[in-house]
């Protein structure tokens, strides 16, 4: 069956701008998703962006090469297909957070100590290293 409307997540965590910049970036996400016909909702911080919307297949396509320019980086979008459209709403709002944790962080940029893989297994074996995989 050919699904009618589209549905796309996208996120990344990335730093973006201060406030007043996000507010620029805010209303030309809303007006693209106006003229696009795109629905749904965008989540802007200062730390990054996160967003499901919904929309025929061209209009998303459309409005995906917009929304990459705007947020200048090529979105890892995730997407899935319906008959009924799911948002009737166009919403861009900004956040102190992207996802909700209440707890206070840093974003950093940039990369640590490049270690050799024989380095890597002694520090992740030395029993006081924490590793936190976020990759899917």
């Amino acid at each position: 069956m050919d699904h009618k409307y589209q549905i796309i997540t996208f996120y990344e965590f990335k730093s973006l701008a201060d406030v007043a910049e996000l507010t620029e970036i805010r209303d030309e996400l809303r007006d693209v998703m106006g003229e696009c016909g795109v629905f749904g909702t965008i989540i802007l911080a200062e730390e990054g962006f996160n967003s499901t919307v919904c929309g025929s297949r061209g209009s998303i396509a459309k409005f995906t090469t917009r929304a990459e320019a705007i947020l200048q980086t090529t979105l890892k979008v995730k997407s899935s297909f319906h008959d009924a459209i799911p948002f009737r709403k166009i919403d861009v709002k900004i956040k102190p957070e992207i996802v909700t944790s209440n707890n206070p962080w840093t974003l950093i940029s940039g990369v640590g100590t490049r270690v050799s893989p024989d380095e890597w297994n002694s520090i992740i074996t030395d029993g006081e290293t924490l590793v936190l995989d976020t990759e899917k």
